[in-house]
């Protein structure tokens, strides 16, 4: 049975110490793919079943349907770049998003009010990148606006065929029982631990959560702050992460931009968000968009590991 239909009183309101668990779980690349919430409490200064309960509460909503197994681009000798840009005809938006999940390598597209759009992709080199861009480009019928990449760390882990079948296991929901995953392998769930256990170590695999923005009480909002001096961005990255407390994912490897998602109430606080934003040292200047949707497209990375296969 699919989730109720939610009415605008019933929707998941989300406060500072929800937006802290969740980060905790997985807002940001997250390497520990079995964070238990005995550590979230020790680290947030809360009690366990406080963090279980409010864990159960969002997913009960549907706000996290699930925690996705994702690999380290460079695992696969690939990297990540983030392309954002605006569809020319607002009207003609999904027919574009439509279009540009087929593009190799895309496996992600945020979908903002408006216009824009935020698209994830894995190229091989930079030639590669270029031809991604342009057709993307194409496709919309504009330019890009933006253009980052993400730095991963260098994986440390021999990969076995075993593993490449563990993650397939665990591609779509990396919460999954680890004895259910090895009866389905053929071996033990203390081999798929052990190998999971080498894999996180070895920064092989990551965490990622797409949230359902439809189910939240306010604004999912997405900060695009740009720094140009690369020392004065670490510190106003610091100060932003230390400051706002209901930032839910933030990427902040790109050597001149940074990105926060953050939970808001209105219009109103957002704006005065992108004011104190504008107001950090070192921050030139602050975009501020409201996720509609977080599409996740499935294609490259069941592609990538078929061939593993």
């Amino acid at each position: 049975m699919g989730r109720p239909y939610l009415s605008n009183g019933d929707l998941l309101n989300l406060d500072d110490l929800d937006m802290r668990i969740i980060r905790e779980l997985g807002g940001s690349p997250l390497w520990n793919v079995r964070e238990s919430y005995s550590n979230i409490s020790r680290k947030l200064g809360v009690d366990e079943e406080t963090v279980r309960a409010r864990v159960n509460r969002v997913k009960q909503y549907g706000f996290i349907p699930a925690w996705r197994m994702m690999i380290n681009p460079l695992l696969i000798d690939c990297r990540e770049a983030h392309l954002d840009l605006e569809v020319r005809e607002e009207e003609h938006k999904a027919d574009a998003i439509s279009k540009v999940r087929t593009v190799d390598g895309v496996h992600y597209i945020d979908d903002f009010r408006g216009k824009e759009i935020l698209v994830g992709i894995c190229y091989e080199n930079d030639e590669s990148l270029a031809v991604k861009v342009r057709r993307i480009e194409s496709i919309c019928e504009s330019s890009k606006l933006a253009l980052w990449t993400s730095r991963f760390p260098r994986p440390d882990v021999r990969m076995s065929h075993l593993d490449w079948r563990i993650i397939d296991a665990m591609r779509e929901d990396a919460w999954r029982d680890l004895e259910e995953i090895g009866k389905s392998l053929g071996v033990s769930g203390r081999t798929v631990q052990r190998r999971l256990t080498a894999m996180k170590e070895g920064k092989a695999v990551y965490l990622s959560r797409p949230p359902d923005v439809s189910v939240v009480g306010g604004l999912m909002c997405n900060f695009l702050v740009f720094c140009p001096d690369g020392q004065k961005k670490r510190a106003a990255d610091q100060v932003i992460k230390s400051t706002f407390g209901r930032i839910g994912a933030f990427h902040t490897s790109p050597e001149e931009f940074s990105s926060f998602g953050i939970s808001c109430e209105n219009f109103s606080e957002a704006d005065k968000v992108t004011e104190r934003l504008k107001a950090i040292d070192g921050v030139q200047s602050v975009r501020m968009r409201v996720v509609k949707e977080i599409v996740v497209v499935d294609d490259w990375l069941r592609e990538q590991i078929a061939m593993r296969l």
